[in-house]
């Protein structure tokens, strides 16, 4: 009964097909920014620049009768330069990102590729070009995200990317996500998903 068992974990509950290309890294790219990037630009880079726009302002109200015309234009430009600075240095900061993703997995491998997955009762394999074949055990996941068409299991920083239409049907994808909110013991987390990545 003991070796029946022992086989029956080993056999796959899911056997899926990913397809690595710039979408699935453009995804992974915002994903992670969202986790990890955006917090600590919070804590660190957003307070700066708010100071610098409470400054600048507070001295164009205080000082204004003093300035010339010209010194006053220079501090709306400031002004206007610090505030969108915030937007543009996450745009910025997400391209870079991506772009230095891809950059790595393509100094290792042909660029886009697939990675095959098997799902057992036990563990994942992650079958990865060049022969390479990695195994890791569901309580190494640590985070489980939905994201528009995408489902990404995290494992710290690094990420598994499988695309929802890797799935037969949405029947077995709801079983997929079933099966890993059980085995990770953690819950799936939607997040809100840009047009483009919703197909």
């Amino acid at each position: 009964m003991a070796g029946k068992n022992n086989a029956n974990a080993s056999l796959p509950r899911f056997d899926i097909h990913s397809r690595y290309d710039k979408q699935a890294y453009d995804a992974l790219t915002d994903v992670s920014w969202t986790m990890f990037r955006a917090p600590m630009a919070r804590t660190r880079t957003y307070p700066f620049i708010a100071a610098m726009i409470v400054i600048i302002l507070a001295s164009l109200i205080v000082y204004h009768s003093r300035y010339s015309p010209q010194v006053i234009a220079i501090h709306v430009v400031c002004i206007i330069f610090f505030a969108l600075a915030m937007p543009l240095s996450s745009v910025n900061g997400k391209h870079r990102l991506c772009k230095k993703a891809i950059a790595k997995v393509s100094k290792e491998t042909e660029f886009p590729f697939d990675v095959r997955f098997v799902f057992s009762e036990t563990s994942i394999r992650a079958f990865l070009p060049g022969n390479q074949v990695r195994g890791v055990a569901y309580n190494r996941i640590t985070d489980f995200i939905s994201f528009g068409a995408w489902r990404f299991l995290f494992f710290g920083q690094a990420a598994y990317m499988i695309r929802q239409d890797a799935f037969e049907s949405p029947q077995e994808l709801k079983e997929f996500e079933q099966f890993i909110c059980e085995k990770a013991q953690l819950p799936m987390v939607v997040m809100p998903a840009k047009k483009k990545f919703q197909v």
